[in-house]
């Protein structure tokens, strides 16, 4: 009977031990997925700045300025990143004649996105 304990005792505290080194490697995965960047490129064909925004539906973040006529590739904020979220660009013209929204996107960890601005 003391055998059986001892073996039922060492049975959990390798199982202990094979959740803890789980439970490592799960957080060095989403870890390592945030320090890829993801980017946005932009292709402004049009002749005004915008303002790009990012949205997951819940929080809406600036990513930076878009100038008139040029691509300009912006960094994904890495805390809307998660393995295949569905995001949102919105372009908010600096004259403020209102929002122009992208549809929905799906987007992984290290992808490059890339968004026209067009009329």
């Amino acid at each position: 009977m003391v055998v059986r304990q001892m073996a039922l005792g060492w049975a959990f505290v390798s199982l202990i031990a094979l959740a803890a080194c789980a439970s490592h490697n799960q957080q060095a995965a989403a870890a390592d997925a945030h320090k890829v960047q993801t980017y946005l490129t932009v292709d402004n064909t049009l002749p005004e700045s915008f303002q790009m925004y990012v949205t997951d539906g819940v929080r809406r973040l600036r990513m930076g300025s878009v100038m008139p006529l040029r691509k300009t590739r912006l960094v994904i904020p890495p805390s809307v990143i998660f393995p295949a979220v569905s995001l949102e660009f919105l372009a908010q013209p600096m004259s403020n004649s209102g929002p122009a929204i992208s549809e929905r996107i799906t987007v992984s960890p290290g992808e490059n996105v890339t968004l026209q601005l067009a009329r």
